[in-house]
C-alpha cells in the first residue's frame, strides 16, 4: 500500500537536493546537528571553488554566511527553532565556528566556517564505501562488520587503510571531568591534554571569582592549553579572625589596630599633614594577608602577647 497522497507522483517528492549526513557527528550530537554541518559544510566547499572565492577568505579561514530562517527554508526539514538548537550544539562542540564580518552594523546575518580548514579544501570524504561509514568510530555492539568477533576496523581517513584494533566498552574519561556538564565529544577533545593540565583548567572554571563568558568546552580547551593563574583562594573569616588576632596582641606606640566587620584599619594616635593616618585592608583583598602584615612590620607593631594560634609577624 502507498503512503502517498492519491494521484500524487513519487517524482513530485524528489527535490533534486541532498544533505550529507555525517555519521559521527550524528552518533555524537544527534541528526539535527549532522544535517545542518552538512549543509554549512557544503557550502564552504562551494565558496571555495567558485571565482569570487576572495570575498569568502577571511582572516585565512573560507566563511558562509546565511540566517538562521534561510537555513531552516534550504534544509526543508528542520525547523528554525531546530536549527538554532542545532546551531549552538555545534558552536558548543568547536566543530562550527562563527563570525560577523558585515559592512552593514545593523545586519545580524551570522558567518560560519568549520573547526578545521583543511577538510574544505581537500577530497577526503568524498568517497568513502558503505562498510567504512557505517565502521567509522562506531564504538557499539551492532555496527556492522565482517572483522572476527572481539576487534573493529577503524579506517585511516586519508588512505582508508584498515587498522585491527581490540573493541573497548567505552572511553575513559579524566576522573576531574567526571562531574562536569560536557557531552562525550567534548571530554574526548580533552584527552588530547595531558591530565595535569585538564585538572588545572577544571580547577580555574570552578573557581568563584571566574565568570564563563564563552562555552564550558571553549573555556576549558584554552585553560588546558595556556594554564593561566589560579586566583587564590580568598577566606574572609580568616583574614577577619587574623585582624582581631593583630588588635589584641600587637602594641605600636604611634598607630592603633581596629577590627571592623568588612576592613581592617590602622590608625594614627598623632596624625600630621604629611601622613593622612589611615591605612585600610579589606578582608576579601587578594593578597590580603602578606599586605596587612608588611605594613604592620613597616609600621613598627611588635608583640604583647601570643595569639591563641600563633602566626602573627
Amino acid at each position: 500500500m502507498s503512503i502517498l497522497p492519491e494521484n500524487k507522483n513519487p517524482r513530485d517528492m524528489f527535490a533534486g537536493s541532498s544533505h550529507p549526513c555525517d555519521q559521527g557527528i550524528s552518533m555524537h550530537l544527534g541528526i539535527h546537528a549532522a544535517i545542518l554541518f552538512g549543509h554549512i559544510f557544503n557550502w564552504l566547499k562551494f565558496n571555495n571553488r567558485k571565482s569570487s572565492r576572495q570575498s569568502n577568505l577571511i582572516d585565512g579561514k573560507i566563511w558562509m554566511y546565511e540566517t538562521q530562517e534561510t537555513i531552516a527554508e534550504c534544509i526543508g526539514c528542520l525547523t528554525i527553532d531546530e536549527v538554532k538548537k542545532a546551531t549552538k550544539i555545534l558552536l558548543d562542540s568547536g566543530l562550527l565556528i562563527k563570525g560577523n564580518f558585515n559592512k552593514n552594523p545593523f545586519d545580524r546575518t551570522s558567518w560560519y566556517t568549520i573547526f578545521d580548514q583543511n577538510l574544505i579544501t581537500s577530497n577526503i570524504n568524498s568517497k568513502k564505501s558503505y562498510e567504512s561509514a557505517v565502521r567509522h568510530d562506531r564504538k557499539c555492539d551492532t555496527a556492522l562488520s565482517n572483522e572476527p568477533s572481539g576487534t573493529i576496523a577503524h579506517y585511516n581517513i586519508n588512505n582508508r587503510i584498515p587498522i585491527e584494533k581490540q573493541r573497548t566498552s567505552a572511553v575513559v574519561f579524566y576522573e576531574c571531568l567526571k562531574d562536569l556538564e560536557l557531552s562525550e565529544s567534548d571530554k574526548k577533545s580533552l584527552m588530547s591534554f595531558p591530565e595535569k593540565s585538564v585538572q588545572h583548567a577544571v580547577a580555574f572554571i570552578k573557581h568563584p571569582s571566574i565568570e564563563i563568558k564563552t562555552t564550558l568546552i571553549q573555556t576549558l580547551m584554552w585553560a588546558a592549553k595556556e594554564l593561566p593563574k589560579i586566583p587564590e583562594e580568598i577566606d574572609v573569616e580568616k583574614n577577619r579572625q587574623y585582624s582581631e588576632d593583630a588588635s589584641e596582641c600587637l602594641r605600636s606606640p604611634n598607630w592603633e589596630i581596629s577590627a571592623l566587620s568588612k576592613r581592617v584599619e590602622i590608625i594614627s594616635k598623632c596624625p600630621t599633614q604629611s601622613d593622612a593616618g589611615l591605612r585600610t585592608f579589606d578582608y576579601d583583598m587578594p593578597g590580603f594577608k602578606d599586605k596587612f602584615d608588611e605594613c604592620l612590620k613597616t609600621l613598627g607593631f611588635k608583640k604583647t602577647k601570643m595569639p591563641q594560634e600563633g602566626g602573627l609577624l
